[in-house]
């Protein structure tokens, strides 16, 4: 194997072998063909916003803060108990800096947060959490495709991130996928495309 592949690669934003980890897990997970060539590019990586990409892994295909992968519902939680972790390590630093002042009660708090995250963790590794549980009468992402709403997802976060410097760039592309994700809805519900879909993404 080259050195190539594990170099950083500037269209990829990543280097080819952690591209082919990412397209192998969309095959694993149905959002994509074996053989296509970087069908995750511009939803879990590329020239974008890394924590948009990073985001987008852990929701669709369960990448979790280690590089590994798991269920989404787990990785959600595994990234919600590192978040909680660094709130609280940033607390507890602050409490013994004398430049700053924060309360006993906020540190506290930050604890009991990173405690419930840890339990609910706990919870979605027993199987006792699901991510939305995909009930397809209530929810709306249970009937389309996970390809469709994974670059639904990456385009919007881009939009948001680059909006103050780029407005537009992202805009078109929100709209056509919001468009193909209203014929997909349709077409789980078997209904005209005229009628009311109450889509929300």
């Amino acid at each position: 194997m080259s050195d190539t592949y594990n170099d950083y690669d500037p269209q990829l934003g990543i280097s080819p072998a952690e591209a082919d980890r990412y397209d192998a897990r969309m095959v694993e997970r149905g959002m994509a063909e074996p053989g296509q060539r970087h069908p995750g590019l511009g939803l879990f990586y590329g020239q974008g916003v890394r924590s948009v990409y990073t985001e987008n892994a852990a929701r669709h295909l369960g990448e979790m803060p280690d590089g590994s992968f798991s269920r989404p519902e787990i990785a959600a939680e595994a990234w919600s108990v590192r978040d909680a972790r660094k709130e609280l390590s940033i607390a507890e630093q602050m409490q013994t800096d004398e430049h700053y002042v924060i309360s006993d009660e906020a540190v506290d708090r930050a604890r009991d947060s990173l405690a419930d995250a840890q339990q609910r963790l706990a919870a979605a590794e027993r199987g006792e959490l699901t991510s939305a549980e995909h009930d397809p009468e209530h929810d709306w992402t249970a009937k389309v495709h996970p390809a469709t709403l994974a670059a639904y997802h990456a385009a919007v976060g881009h939009s948001e991130y680059e909006r103050d410097g780029a407005p537009y760039i992202y805009d078109g592309e929100v709209e056509h996928l919001s468009e193909q994700l209203d014929h997909e809805i349709a077409a789980y519900d078997g209904v005209e495309l005229d009628e009311e879909l109450g889509l929300e993404p």
